[in-house]
């Protein structure tokens, strides 16, 4: 049986993030036909990268191993320095708030930043390991092929030049319209099949990033359908419902303060959250900390949910908002985001917003009963089933891998 690496920054239980979900269930998907291991850290916490998991070896089934290796690198105040030096002059969303000449300024002086800093940048913006770096070199000839997951850490920059095969290779790069995307360094990543998770991603990294036709393919991604048969599709409980970090650059705080104002002038309906962040302190009579819930519990909020929000600038495909749509559920997402309403565009499963009052108007529109929540719904459970099985993406990930 052929084995196949598939190298991201952490993975285990109760280890919340998009890139890192996706890791873990294309392994789990290839699998089935592969000997896979997933080379990753000790580290659980994305924001200092301590060392959390032991290291060695993690038996998940027959075909299916996670080695892990000590993290040297973290987040320290040297690198928030340094990230002050890049992104004092670039904030996280300039270019999904700029247009023309302005933004082909900013774009242009990002292409004449040191090489140096910019490997310093990603070397302690963490997790460094050494080690993974090192049984990378030495184990090339032990793998068929290397999955290196997203784009922006130190596993995949220093990763890939450890693999003396190139065609050997494929990234993931999970691109988003943030400010280290164009980092000069990343254009080494041209030389390199990339698969992107949408053709939006796809757009953006051609047009904006490498400004140049890549070889690469559009992969998607697959889940189990758990939806049950018996279920119908109507709303089932008076909630909203968001799952994911609840960080700031993951548009938490403004949907708050949406929320608090539709809360206030529309409909006093709750708000659950899922996952784990700063802003869990924020408070609110309207919102309900669930905090980090099983696989189970997270699909029966998703399903029983009134509406699922996605309030994301920068998503490369959004895997809550397709496990939504999996559960029956309409959406309600950030129209900054280019995935996000492209997923909307193409589902006909819910709405997009650029502002409260969009907020708050095409809310109502999801909540009102009858026929129209209907519609959405069903809408969301076909574009899932022709999109989104299990199937169709293992086929997609087996005719590139050989």
């Amino acid at each position: 049986m052929e084995r196949i690496a598939v190298v991201v920054q952490r993975c285990g239980d109760n280890v919340i993030g998009g890139s890192e979900s996706y890791a873990l269930a294309a392994a789990k998907v290839l699998s089935r036909h592969y000997d896979i291991e997933i080379l990753t850290t000790t580290a659980k916490d994305h924001v200092t990268w301590d060392n959390f998991f032991p290291e060695g070896d993690e038996e998940v089934s027959a075909n299916l191993k996670i080695k892990r290796f000590r993290v040297d690198i973290g987040r320290s105040a040297y690198w928030h320095r340094l990230d002050g030096l890049y992104m004092g002059s670039f904030p996280i969303d300039f270019y999904a708030n700029t247009a023309g000449a302005k933004r082909e300024r900013i774009l242009g002086a990002a292409d004449y930043m040191p090489l140096s800093f910019c490997e310093e940048w990603i070397k302690n913006e963490g997790p460094y390991s050494k080690q993974l770096l090192e049984f990378i070199r030495k184990n090339n000839e032990r793998y068929s092929a290397f999955i290196f997951m997203t784009y922006i850490y130190a596993q995949t920059y220093f990763g890939v030049s450890e693999v003396s095969d190139k065609n050997k290779v494929f990234i993931v790069p999970t691109f988003h319209n943030e400010s280290p995307a164009f980092m000069p360094i990343f254009k080494k990543y041209k030389d390199y099949h990339q698969l992107f998770l949408t053709g939006a991603e796809k757009k953006f990294a051609e047009e904006v990033v490498f400004k140049r036709p890549l070889r690469s393919s559009v992969i998607g991604f697959g889940l189990t359908d758990r939806f049950t048969p018996e279920q119908d599709y109507g709303k089932k409980q008076e909630y909203l419902l968001y799952a994911g970090r609840l960080e700031e650059n993951k548009g938490v705080l403004e949907l708050f303060k949406f929320y608090e104002y539709y809360y206030a002038n529309h409909r006093k309906i709750r708000l659950v959250t899922i996952g784990d962040g700063h802003l869990k302190n924020y408070r609110h009579e309207g919102i309900e900390y669930r905090g980090y819930v099983s696989e189970e519990e997270k699909l029966s909020l998703m399903r029983n949910a009134a509406a699922f929000i996605h309030p994301s600038r920068f998503e490369s495909f959004g895997i809550v908002l397709i496990e939504s749509f999996m559960m029956g559920t309409p959406a309600l997402v950030n129209a900054r985001c280019e995935v996000l309403r492209e997923h909307i565009a193409l589902s006909k499963a819910g709405y997009s917003y650029l502002d409260k009052q969009e907020f708050c108007g095409r809310l109502d529109r999801i909540l009102a009963a009858g026929a129209e929540y209907d519609e959405l719904s069903l809408n969301a459970r076909s574009y899932f089933k022709a999109n989104y099985s299990l199937e169709a993406f293992y086929g997609r990930l087996k005719g590139l891998i050989g």
